[in-house]
């Protein structure tokens, strides 16, 4: 390690090994309006969120929170689970009450030290949501305090949907659909009025008869995996940069960014690649590529999600000694891993023809081999998942702390990335 990277570690604040999951919630416009978090803390219980209240500490809500919300818009809301033992631990006024949504599990009881715990906080300017709700008649109470109600969409007919929506919507409260899977589905709560909206909708490609892969965007893609190669010469890199007048401004303001604490400024291309050195340059630029390929909100969710699990993928390999394939192999193979959903067509026409080496294209395409089986590890982590990425890390050998920690190391260094990746020269 050089010298100027040990001082980098030691400068920059060491992160909680806790786990973070963000899921987006869009309002009608289809804009990012806030997230749900998900979170535990991977030295404790085996269970999803807060199986006991002896894991779920103010704590760790706070450093989840502070972790989750790195880079956020201010009027981004966050929503955050809380089980019976934190409303009446009084774990939300740890946080902003500007910013956190204090969202009432499905499993909580409306006991009267409950209600009276809720009704405390919305004394207190907290806005609160009521989780996976459908009509159940042991819920009810919680209605009256509600400002946001959960609709649990999940195999529910659309009789049921308009009925129970009718019924919501005369006391005015703010109805969010979840667990959306569809485009029908999204359509028909949009018409009957919900204001946002949650699910792998939006995250899942859209698949258009006769759609194909635009030019611009193919040579795009095409120089993704180019650059993904271990014999890519950072003369090639130079020339990319250095032609591109956009490319080069947010090259500068991303090496002479707070993120690297230099005591000087870079002011040249050259100085900037040599400063960086090859592999850190190619990832960079990736990502830029990358977030360059579609301008929407959704598509930004997804470039971002895209870009975090590269890292992941990349640290993990780097240091367990356990990667099928090699580092910069496993940020391609995370990288590419949601361009069906970011350009809405299926991964094979995506990939076809593309020059990637054939374990990482089957792995892109779901068959079952390593690389997949850590895709499969990445995914759970950022849905949240805990039961079953907690067993893929065991399976794959991998520790679940360190994982934790390179979770929240790859999401501080794409909020880095990708700001530099959205800067324009003035």
């Amino acid at each position: 390690m050089t010298q100027s990277s040990a001082q980098q570690q030691q400068e920059q604040p060491q992160i909680e090994p806790v786990f973070v999951a963000r899921q987006p919630i869009f309002d009608r416009a289809e804009r990012l309006w806030g997230y749900e978090l998900l979170f535990r803390h991977s030295a404790e219980a085996t269970s999803a969120a807060f199986a006991e209240s002896s894991v779920a500490t103010s704590k760790m809500v706070a450093d989840g929170f502070v972790l989750a919300q790195a880079g956020l818009p201010p009027a981004c809301m966050l929503f955050i689970n809380f089980p019976e033992a934190l409303l009446l631990d009084g774990a939300a006024y740890a946080l902003p009450r500007e910013q956190c949504v204090v969202e009432i599990l499905e499993n909580v009881s409306p006991t009267p030290a409950v209600l009276s715990a809720c009704d405390k906080l919305k004394a207190a300017g907290y806005v609160l949501a009521l989780d996976d709700y459908f009509g159940e008649a042991d819920m009810e109470p919680f209605l009256a305090l509600a400002d946001i109600v959960k609709v649990d969409l999940k195999g529910k007919g659309r009789a049921d949907i308009e009925a129970l929506t009718r019924r919501l919507s005369r006391d005015g409260r703010k109805l969010l659909a979840e667990k959306i899977e569809d485009a029908e589905t999204h359509a028909l709560v949009k018409n009957l009025g919900y204001a946002l909206f949650q699910g792998f909708y939006f995250s899942r490609p859209e698949t258009l008869s006769g759609r194909k892969v635009s030019g611009a965007a193919a040579s795009r893609v095409k120089l993704l995996s180019e650059l993904g190669k271990d014999d890519y010469e950072t003369a090639a890199l130079s020339k990319i940069i250095s032609s591109d007048a956009a490319l080069s401004y947010r090259l500068l303001q991303f090496i002479n960014s707070a993120f690297f604490s230099r005591p000087f400024k870079i002011s040249s291309i050259g100085q900037a690649i040599a400063a960086l050195g090859q592999r850190p340059l190619r990832h960079w630029l990736m990502a830029v590529i990358l977030s360059d390929l579609s301008p929407t909100p959704k598509a930004k969710e997804i470039c971002a999600n895209s870009v975090q699990r590269a890292r992941l993928l990349e640290t993990l390999a780097a240091n367990s000694g356990r990667s099928p394939r090699p580092p910069d192999s496993m940020f391609l193979l995370g990288l590419l891993s949601r361009l069906d959903a970011l350009l809405g067509m299926e991964m094979a026409r995506i990939i076809a023809g593309m020059p990637l080496d054939d374990e990482i294209a089957d792995a892109l395409l779901g068959k079952p081999n390593a690389p997949r089986s850590w895709l499969d590890m990445a995914s759970s982590l950022e849905a949240g998942e805990w039961g079953k990425a907690e067993h893929l890390l065991g399976a794959l050998g991998l520790n679940p702390q360190d994982a934790a920690r390179r979770q929240a190391e790859a999401q501080v260094w794409t909020l880095q990335t990708l700001t530099s990746a959205s800067s324009s020269p003035p």
